[in-house]
């Protein structure tokens, strides 16, 4: 959870566990001669499907996301309430008033044939990038400031589930220091043609 890595302590954890999740250093196993002679004898015996097969290849590719197309909408970001461990004081978030990266914005969000999300957030929690992947159950989402280097980025996740006619979840975001955490419900629509 985003409260969770907020805390100086988890973040050192979370370094620790990405980089031994990553490898950070192995190499991949080697492939084994065997393997490639194999390999490239199945190959070899394959033939590129002509007329009908062809067409009835293409016929099984995935249908187009019913989500395919525009859609936009608006959030409100709060002061995010953030657990951290027993004992543990972060004087930063504790002098937080709240008020930086508060208040109303817009969202608007491109969903590709494929399911392939792209969007934009504009407001106290922009300018952002939205890039991510939605499915008949969820659109989720990663929050990326336009230019990391800018006083007031925030990074951030989107996860939005079906309600009606509309998308509604939330977006929680942090400062890059972790120091400001907002959370926003958010509510899209199905954008005009």
């Amino acid at each position: 959870m985003l409260q969770s890595v907020l805390s100086p302590g988890f973040r050192a954890i979370v370094v620790a566990l990405s980089a031994g999740h990553f490898g950070c250093g192995d190499e991949p196993p080697a492939t084994s001669r065997s393997a490639t002679v194999a390999t490239s004898a199945t190959t070899a015996g394959s033939a590129t499907p002509t007329g009908s097969a062809a067409a009835s290849a293409s016929a099984k590719e995935e249908p187009a996301s019913k989500l395919a197309g525009r859609w936009s909408g608006t959030y409100e970001s709060k002061k995010a309430r953030v657990s951290l461990d027993p004992g543990v004081k972060d004087k930063a978030l504790e002098s937080d008033d709240g008020k930086a990266a508060s208040g109303k914005g817009e969202i608007e969000l491109a969903i590709a044939a494929d399911g392939t999300v792209s969007g934009r957030v504009s407001g106290p929690l922009g300018p952002g990038v939205l890039s991510g992947m939605a499915e008949a159950d969820g659109i989720t989402a990663t929050l990326a400031p336009e230019d990391p280097g800018a006083d007031g980025a925030m990074t951030g996740t989107l996860a939005l589930e079906p309600a009606q006619s509309d998308w509604k979840g939330t977006l929680r975001a942090s400062s890059g220091s972790g120091e400001v955490a907002r959370e926003a419900e958010v509510t899209v629509k199905s954008a005009p043609k």
